[in-house]
């Protein structure tokens, strides 16, 4: 059944009036009631501007309102309904007449007719900027034969109550007078401000605050008269001084800070207040044209290491400005100059008025000159002046550079000599004789002679000093107390001879100066003859190895001389570059002691040599001799001699006996695994101490610690023919069914032999075994089940259990098993795996793997393999083997015609429970069937789907489900 609702809907029509604004401060607006309606409003000040403040008195407020009435009414009065604040004005009221637009007074009003009504206001000085609110109500009668007073309030008029104008001034020029300059005093600033405001200033305060530092005083007060809108004023601030070290470039920030009492257009006093910031420069003042007429230092004669000597400049003033007051800066630009006290500048006061054509000589503090060939000088002038009444600082810049001789007294070496005699290699207390003259202008004062001689004569260096020698004049010098050292050969040797003193040129000028001579003096040749002989050398170790240390060397020396014999022989043993000693050094000295003849021997040995040669060889060793020789004369005998020892390759003779795992069973996936190494020393030396390394491939074998190596030391002593074993733990193997492991054997011995050791390092090749298939498990039984119970393994089959006992064959226990993959044919799906052995099996044990599978309904009867890969780890010790096995499990999918279910339709009927007469026609009938297994197993949810076969018999539930289980014979 159709039903049908109507709705009706009121059509609402909302009229907007639209208003548009006239000009400023006048409004427009809807009156709500039924006579009148507000045209129209204005407002204005005494001024008549629009601006209307806190204070504003008579304020006229014009209301314009049209009579919009059928009759005529005659109108009395609009009273005003005033916010709080606002009053009427003096001699007003409340109360307005009506006018006609024509300014007449009426009281007449007909239908459209527009009345005027006009007040005068005060706002209280109180009221707050914003918008007020009017209220007006119109008191009337109607013509209409009636004599009823009507009211009507008008609504919608607003007076806007403005903030009082701020005070705005600009400034619009400024100038000193007189001219400013840095460091000029008593200037003044003159400022000149304009109001660009909307009120006028009846009274100005300000502070003008100046940068701190630079003007003095950086605050100064001052005051602004009466200044009408857009006037101007002029304020002056002064007197001001200025710091010298202002700068003309940099603009200055000034900052006004002004409290002003202000007056609007309608007199309404208040006060306000503003900061004003501008900037101001100073003027540049121009240098003072002084020239440089002569400079130069005071000495007639200027040398490297003048002493005390003044720099001095004359200038002329060629500028008309007037010169106060100089202050004169000295620098020394170059190296190698300073003044007296030290230091690079100098500072010098010249309090003297230069006018005009006047000339002035400026002199520097004392200058010390030192070893330079020029001085260049700044000279900075910093001049306090004076131009037209202005005064100013200024600077001038100068530079000069004056050339400086070289220090040098002409000194002349006339001749040298031994004094006492001829000399040898070993003579001792022998004078040395220098004659000099003086071919100079000046004379020498307090000289220092410094005789250099080369090494091995001693000492070295002889001084002489407080020789005078005047000029034109000569002075012999004795050097006395020399020493010939034994090993200096016979010859001619340079000897330095380096005079230093004081040139005294007059009374005020000195300098330092240095001369240098070169000098030949003679060694003669004395007496000599070989008198020693080796008889026999060697390692006293009997050999030496490559990388040995402590070796000790041996030699036999014999006087073969006749008439001659050696006191205290000094052997001085120089080693090549493949040996060292111990103290880092190649060569060592040995004193043996006593008085040896002709046909004694020597015997001489040497300890702490190192061997840092990389190869083998024979090595020469060097052995100087020498010792005071007695014979017809006495004389030092210097012998040098050259051993030749041969230096061998060490060899570490050590044999791996064995080698493998310490637990046997090494997968090629094993962690923790423990690799030992059996060795024997077949080395007739006795081994100190021997680290052993193993290292492997790094690809399929590591360390735990991720480290393809691993080391092992063992402390000695090891003899001859001892066996040692090495271990080495935590072997991580992950390779690919690999049989074999090959790693590299590293010994490193300290080998030690009379006293000295040697190290040797040997490399071995061995192969670690590993079983990699091992066979654990073998199936023992498989069955299926559902549900507990057995179960054939059908077509379409559901979440079977195929059971399979595994039995391990092995003594070893199996710590874990998972199964690693499988393969199942394409019929059969594997939802699960699941059993006993997932947790490990005992030695000869058995366990199950439990597999949920299903079947598709399109396999076929037959006998399948399931391929199972199983992976489960073994524990021997501390490592872990991981192994795996192939199971091929056989199953058969029986026919599903052997297992059909016999569930067959017995009984239907109309009705539940009874039967029941049905008629053509009727609905929701029930039907019932019962069915009855006739199989051979029970069957599980059974349900019943029906197909009428008569198109007029409808089913509305084709199936039902009849029960969850049914059992055998059961319905």
């Amino acid at each position: 059944m159709l039903g049908i609702k109507v709705r009706l809907w009121t059509l609402l029509l909302l009229v907007v009036l639209f208003i548009p604004t006239m000009e400023t401060y006048t409004y427009f607006a809807v009156a709500y009631n039924n006579d009148f309606q507000l045209i129209t409003y204005s407002y204005k000040s005494s001024a008549g501007t629009d601006n209307i403040y806190p204070g504003s008195k008579n304020v006229e407020l014009n209301v314009n309102i049209q009579y919009i009435a059928e009759k005529d009414a005659i109108v009395s009065s609009a009273c005003l309904q005033l916010p709080n604040g606002f009053t009427v004005s003096r001699g007003a009221s409340y109360c307005s007449s009506p006018y006609s637009p024509n300014n007449t007074v009426v009281s007449s009003v007909k239908r459209n007719d527009v009345v005027i009504f006009r007040y005068r206001l005060d706002v209280g000085p109180n009221v707050s900027p914003g918008s007020y609110p009017i209220t007006m109500v119109v008191h009337y009668y109607k013509v209409n034969g009636e004599s009823i007073p009507y009211t009507e309030t008008i609504e919608g008029i607003t007076i806007l109550v403005e903030m009082y104008p701020e005070i705005n001034i600009d400034v619009i020029d400024w100038y000193w007078s007189p001219e400013a300059y840095p460091g000029s005093q008593n200037v003044y600033l003159y400022i000149i401000l304009k109001n660009v405001g909307d009120s006028t200033i009846l009274q100005a305060n300000g502070i003008a605050n100046l940068q701190y530092g630079t003007f003095t005083p950086s605050s100064i007060r001052f005051r602004v008269p009466t200044l009408n809108k857009y006037s101007t004023a002029t304020i002056t601030l002064g007197p001001i001084s200025i710091t010298s070290a202002a700068d003309p470039s940099v603009p200055y920030t000034i900052e006004l800070v002004l409290d002003a009492t202000m007056s609007t257009d309608d007199n309404v006093v208040y006060d306000s207040s503003e900061t004003k910031t501008f900037t101001i420069t100073l003027t540049t003042p121009s240098p003072i044209n002084l020239e440089v007429l002569d400079y130069g230092f005071e000495s007639v004669k200027i040398v490297e290491n003048a002493v005390q000597t003044r720099f001095y400049v004359t200038i002329i003033n060629k500028d008309f400005k007037i010169v106060r007051n100089i202050v004169a800066y000295y620098t020394i630009l170059s190296q190698g100059a300073n003044f007296v006290n030290g230091t690079k500048s100098a500072v010098s006061i010249y309090n003297q008025v230069v006018n005009y054509g006047d000339t002035v000589t400026l002199y520097s503090r004392p200058i010390n000159i030192g070893m330079v060939d020029r001085t260049d000088i700044e000279l900075r002038l910093v001049i306090f002046g004076e131009d037209n009444g202005a005064e100013f600082w200024c600077e001038n810049r100068y530079y000069f550079t004056a050339s400086i001789d070289k220090p040098h007294v002409n000194l002349v070496v006339a001749d040298s000599y031994w004094i006492d005699r001829e000399v040898y290699p070993g003579s001792e207390n022998i004078r040395f004789a220098v004659i000099l003259e003086n071919y100079d202008v000046v004379d020498v004062r307090d000289l220092v002679a410094t005789l250099e001689f080369p090494s091995n004569f001693y000492p070295k260096i002889v001084k002489l000093t407080d020789i005078d020698i005047p000029k034109g004049s000569r002075n012999m010098l004795v050097f006395p107390g020399i020493s010939i050292n034994s090993n200096v050969e016979a010859g001619t040797y340079r000897v330095r001879l380096e005079v230093n003193g004081i040139a005294v040129v007059d009374a005020n000028t000195f300098y330092k100066f240095q001369n240098s001579y070169t000098l030949m003096v003679t060694v003669s040749t004395p007496p000599n003859q070989t008198i020693l002989n080796v008889v026999e050398y060697g390692w006293l170790s009997k050999k030496a190895y490559v990388n040995s240390i402590g070796l000790r060397l041996y030699a036999y020396f014999m006087v073969s001389t006749p008439g001659f014999s050696i006191q205290n022989p000094m052997f001085t043993v120089y080693l090549p570059k493949q040996m060292v000693f111990q103290s880092l050094t190649r060569n060592s000295t040995t004193i043996v002691n006593g008085v040896f003849s002709y046909g004694q021997t020597i015997y001489v040995e040497v300890p702490n040599i190192d061997i840092i040669a990389h190869d083998e060889g024979v090595y020469p060793i060097v052995v100087r001799v020498r010792g005071l020789t007695t014979g017809t004369q006495s004389f030092w005998y210097d012998g040098t001699f050259s051993l030749l020892l041969p230096v061998y390759n060490p060899r570490l003779n050590v044999t791996l006996v064995d080698s493998g795992w310490q637990n046997d069973i090494v997968s090629s996936t094993t962690s923790g695994a423990t690799a030992y190494l059996t060795l024997q020393s077949l080395n007739i030396d006795t081994i100190s101490s021997l680290i052993i390394q193993l290292e492997f491939d790094g690809i399929n074998v590591r360390f735990i610690d991720g480290r393809n190596r691993s080391i092992t030391t063992l402390a000695g002593p090891i003899n001859y023919g001892s066996t040692f074993t090495a271990i080495f733990t935590d072997i991580e193997v992950n390779g690919t069914h690999i049989n074999r492991i090959v790693a590299r054997v590293s010994l490193i011995g300290i080998i030690q032999s009379y006293g000295m050791y040697y190290r040797v390092k040997e490399d071995y090749i061995v192969e670690l075994c590993m079983l990699p298939v091992l066979k654990v498990f073998v199936i023992g039984a498989i069955h299926t089940q559902y549900g507990g119970v057995y179960a054939p393994l059908l077509p379409s089959a559901r979440s079977i259990s195929i059971n399979i006992d595994l039995v391990n064959i092995k003594t070893y226990s199996i710590s874990w098993m998972r199964p690693k993959a499988y393969y199942t044919p394409h019929i059969i799906r594997v939802n699960d795996i699941s059993g006993t052995c997932l947790y490990g099996s005992a030695p000869s044990g058995t366990c199950s793997l439990v597999l949920n599978v299903d079947v598709e309904p399109s396999a076929r009867p037959y006998n399948y393999t399931i391929v199972i890969e199983v992976e489960y780890g073994i524990q021997r010790g501390n490592a872990i083997a991981i192994y795996s096995d192939v199971l091929e499990i056989p199953i058969a999918i029986a026919s599903y015609n052997y297992y059909k279910s016999g569930v067959r339709p017995t009984t239907w009927y109309w009705g539940i429970q009874t039967p029941v007469r049905v008629l053509e026609g009727q609905r929701n009938v029930p039907l019932t069937v019962i069915v009855t297994n006739g199989g051979p197993h029970p069957v599980n949810g059974v349900e019943v789907e029906l197909e009428p076969i008569d198109k007029n018999v409808t089913m509305l539930n084709r199936r039902a489900v009849c029960t969850p289980v049914l059992n055998v014979g059961g319905s």
